[in-house]
Formats: structure tokens, sequence, C-alpha cells
């Protein structure tokens, strides 16, 4: 498997990870738009302190492991799940995914 094959594959693992998250703690992370945008450019920042340890760790022995495993999938995670709770917050806001406006239980009957 080629570094790059793997890395698209941490990827896939770091939505698939933060997908769960998502799912099994559905009242984690922010709720209104305005902190759910601090921490998706908190969450953006990530990548950068990433790479800042991730010279350190490659000079441990099985330091790739360490640097691919521990570092690049924890960044990855941490943006994508930011990403999603941006996301989630802004389609409660206008109104969840039904598209606005609820139904009042008398319309409902008549259909």
């Amino acid at each position: 498997m080629t570094v790059g094959s793997f890395l698209w594959l941490e990827l896939l693992a770091a939505g698939v990870l933060a997908g769960w998250t998502l799912v099994r703690f559905p009242r984690l992370g922010p709720r209104s738009v305005t902190w759910s945008l601090v921490a998706f450019v908190g969450g953006q920042c990530v990548p950068g302190f990433g790479l800042a340890l991730l010279q350190p760790a490659l000079r441990l022995p099985d330091g790739v492991v360490v640097g691919l495993v521990g570092i690049v999938l924890t960044t990855l995670y941490v943006m994508l799940l930011t990403a999603a709770w941006l996301m989630r917050a802004i389609a409660s806001s206008i109104g969840g995914p039904r598209g606005g406006h609820r139904i009042r239980a008398s319309v409902r009957s008549r259909a």
C-alpha cells in the first residue's frame, strides 16, 4: 500500500469516525451557528499544530506510524467533525431537514 492510498484510507476513516460521533453523541458540540463557526475555525487551525508535532514524531522509532495514525488521523477527524457541527447548526437554524415550518395537526388530518 502506498502512502497516498493510506492517506485516502485515513480520510475515509476520519469521516466515518466523525459521522459516528455525530450519531452516537447528538448533544455533543455547539448548537448555535456562531459557536459552531468558532469551533470550525479552530478545527481548521489544527493542521498547523499537527505539522508542528509531526516533525518530532517522525524521529521516534516507528515514528511514521505514530505520525500517520496519531497525528494525521486525529487532525482529519477534528477538521471533519467541526465541519459537520457547522453544517448541523446551519441546518437547524434554517428549519431542519424538512425545510422550514412545521405542519399543523389540523392540516395533517385532512390529507
